[in-house]
């Protein structure tokens, strides 16, 4: 797969993080991007704005994970009408975003059962 250098970014690719860690990153942006897709957030669909093209510079990652994850991401592509590697993109940005927001951490917490520290 190819992802913009943005998104790559956002992940810490470009931090001297190795591809090992880059591929779980962009799994783990895959995951909780179909985990919080009931969530009804306007951001969580991808950009209509954006489907005139793809990043022009990109970054290759060869992401391992499971057949179920990965139908589930395609189809999801399909039924927004975007390639594949745009919506990766878009989820890559959406993770990022909610982890700096500490949003990753307080879901983190909910499902403890804790209130965030």
């Amino acid at each position: 797969m190819r992802v913009g250098e943005f998104a790559a970014k956002a992940l810490g690719a470009a931090s001297g993080e190795d591809s090992a860690d880059f591929s779980r990153s962009l799994a783990q942006a895959m995951r909780y991007y179909l985990a919080d897709g009931g969530s009804g957030r306007a951001e969580w669909a991808y950009p209509g704005f954006l489907q005139a093209g793809q990043a022009d510079r990109t970054v290759e990652a060869q992401i391992e994970i499971d057949d179920a994850v990965w139908d589930a991401f395609s189809d999801e592509a399909d039924r927004q009408g975007v390639p594949t590697d745009q919506l990766l993109q878009h989820a890559a940005l959406y993770f990022a975003a909610d982890r700096d927001a500490g949003r990753l951490t307080q879901r983190i917490a909910d499902d403890l059962g804790q209130p965030e520290a």
